[in-house]
């Protein structure tokens, strides 16, 4: 993985105690800035998707926890060549921030995102705002 600050989740949402955490691989960088301010926009539409739904929001180091979970799940089975539906169904029966970051890490592949938003959408039409933020930035890339 790049040592890129931009690769770093505690570089980018604020300067926390895990600066080794990392939130993309090098062919997933969420949270790469492509303009000025832009990068303060995504850190901020990426906080609001994970906690989306909880009260009170749950910490830096937690976001990253599970956001680095859910990838990690995700690349295990694209390696093993197993489909993600039922994992994801799976994952989606844990309200919270287990859920989100699950949605968020399948809705970084391209032929998975909008079937993935569309079923988050319909389970937690609440959170419409959060989700079309989110997808902004994925579909940027």
């Amino acid at each position: 993985m790049s040592d890129r600050p931009e690769n770093n989740l505690f570089a980018l949402l604020e300067s926390d105690t895990i600066p080794s955490a990392r939130i993309a691989s090098p062919n997933q960088e969420l949270l790469v800035p492509s303009e000025s301010g832009t990068e303060d926009l995504r850190r901020k539409a990426l906080i609001a998707f994970l906690g989306a739904g909880m009260t009170p929001p749950p910490s830096t180091a937690l976001l990253v926890s599970s956001l680095a979970n859910a990838r990690r799940s995700v690349a295990a089975h694209q390696a093993g060549g197993t489909p993600l539906d039922q994992w994801l169904e799976d994952e989606m029966h844990y309200s919270g921030i287990r859920e989100n970051a699950a949605a968020l890490a399948t809705m970084e592949l391209p032929d998975m995102r909008d079937r993935t938003a569309s079923e988050y959408s319909r389970r937690h039409p609440d959170r419409a705002q959060q989700l079309q933020e989110i997808l902004r930035y994925l579909r940027a890339e």
